[in-house]
């Protein structure tokens, strides 16, 4: 599946696909050989593909979020040929790059240009682009060693053998039920393609935190995904408020507390928790 293939299919709008469209032609015509010189700089790592993308930016005065992105779309057909590799069908490959779309969107609606910001999620976008996270079902998985010894439901995993990290997108749409139906696919899918009988999935997150106990109702759908999970290790950070509050994406790193929004209860809750000096930490949890 070739760039022009896959760009359709990935959740992009008619302009969105319009304005890649344009950046493509151009790009082809006027800097074929551009293209294998971001691949080469991209390998040496992220201070060299800044570099890169800032002087290919100025010298074609393409915006540089909408740049980062055309780039990283020209690299999945590489990330294609991967999939193909190891077997893993067309659906998997374009539920996972669907995340470019939504990325895309939430830099605009942050009023940014169009496209991806440079710096922000490099990590997360070299691990999709490298084929070792996959989206299946609600969540996303990917394979990483184990932080620490752990014990669950009568089994245990050492330290740095594999296990499987759990992702929650940010718009996911909790469904219980569809959740542990995700867990099972992601079960089969690591045995199919890894050869991964006994998966054990381990999640840190916001999610997991403890104080949400104090301020979710007993029915919270977030909590029935936070105790199915044995928490090992809780974190205190904030990184928590950046997925409350959608803050992070096109912020710097000074929030002023006093003016975070209180429309979800879950919201008033955090803010005043912020603002009593306490945090809104993170937790690791594993489970079966």
């Amino acid at each position: 599946m070739k760039y022009e293939e896959y760009i359709t299919q990935l959740g992009f709008s008619e302009n969105e696909l319009k304005i890649l469209s344009q950046i493509h032609e151009r790009c082809e015509e006027e800097f074929s050989e551009e293209f294998s010189r971001a691949r080469a700089e991209y390998d040496k790592g992220d201070e060299a593909f800044e570099k890169y993308l800032n002087a290919f930016a100025d010298k074609s005065g393409i915006h540089i979020n909408t740049l980062n992105l055309y780039i990283y779309m020209r690299f999945l057909e590489d990330t294609y040929a991967e999939y193909k590799k190891l077997g893993i069908g067309d659906d998997i490959f374009l539920r996972t790059m669907s995340g470019f779309s939504v990325a895309s969107r939430m830099t605009n609606e942050n009023g940014l240009a169009f496209g991806v910001q440079q710096p922000v999620y490099r990590q997360w976008y070299r691990r999709e682009i490298g084929a070792v996270i996959f989206a299946i079902g609600l969540l996303s998985f990917e394979i990483v060693k184990a932080p620490c010894y752990m014990e669950v439901d009568g089994k245990s995993i050492k330290e740095g053998e594999n296990c499987i990290s759990v992702h929650i997108p940010r718009f996911v749409k909790w469904d219980n039920e569809a959740c542990e139906e995700t867990y099972a696919e992601a079960r089969n899918f690591f045995k199919k393609f890894f050869g991964m009988n006994d998966v054990f999935f381990i999640c840190r997150s916001w999610l997991l935190y403890p104080w949400l106990e104090e301020v979710l109702p007993e029915n919270s759908k977030i909590l029935d995904f936070k105790r199915k999970y044995k928490i090992v290790e809780v974190m205190e950070n904030n990184l928590g408020m950046k997925w409350i509050f959608n803050w992070g994406i096109g912020s710097g790193d000074e929030v002023n507390y006093e003016e975070l929004p209180e429309d979800t209860s879950l919201r008033r809750a955090a803010k005043a928790r912020l603002l009593s000096g306490k945090n809104i930490g993170t937790a690791m949890g594993v489970r079966l």
